[in-house]
């Protein structure tokens, strides 16, 4: 017997089931990485049966793999912006606003950056890094190039230096819970440390 105002778990094949198990299992990765989160407490926080992981992804892994693709789906707006900034004349200027891009990437999407951190020193860190930062790194490298070309952003290793700033922020995220405030001014202390260096 149904008890009155209990809700049930859903089992419906419909797009809201593995949207639902999407996001849960985002959270349960990020929260607990991928060998402590457990597809039944993933099912629990999506309110579905358990056996709709396997009949949806087929196993946790392949639910992992299906995080991973969403939450590339999630970053295209900010691999657009950060490719656009290439058309801003100003190297300074473009270089600042890539800061700002992976700023609000953290602030906007803190779990994105706290999977990338947490997940850093384990065997998943490399299929992340190509999955979900390699992407935008590649979109932002020639704003980085032309800021290093003009002197206003060490010179070095283009890509290093966006996965280095990408980890800082990642970083930064995760100890600070997504703190605005706390966030912005370890940002902005980065940015002035990297953008005010000029060669001597």
């Amino acid at each position: 017997m149904r008890v009155p105002g209990k809700r049930g778990p859903r089992s419906g094949p419909d797009g809201a089931t593995r949207e639902a198990l999407l996001e849960a299992a985002f959270k349960e990765f990020t929260y607990h990485g991928f060998d402590r989160a457990t597809t039944r407490q993933i099912a629990k926080a999506a309110n579905v049966d358990p056996a709709m992981v396997n009949y949806r992804f087929g196993s946790k892994e392949d639910l992992w793999l299906a995080v991973l693709e969403d939450i590339k789906t999630q970053s295209i707006p900010y691999i657009r912006e950060a490719r656009e900034l290439i058309q801003d004349p100003d190297p300074e200027r473009s270089i600042k606003a890539l800061m700002q891009v992976i700023l609000r990437v953290g602030v906007e999407k803190p779990m994105i950056s706290m999977m990338i951190f947490n997940e850093s020193t384990t065997p998943r860190a490399d299929i992340i890094r190509r999955t979900i930062v390699l992407p935008f790194v590649e979109s932002a490298v020639p704003v980085v190039q032309r800021a290093m070309r003009s002197g206003c952003f060490p010179e070095g290793d283009p890509s290093l230096a966006l996965f280095m700033l990408i980890a800082g922020v990642s970083q930064a995220v995760t100890n600070y819970g997504g703190d605005d405030h706390e966030l912005r001014a370890k940002a902005a202390h980065l940015l002035d440390n990297l953008t005010n260096r000029r060669p001597k």
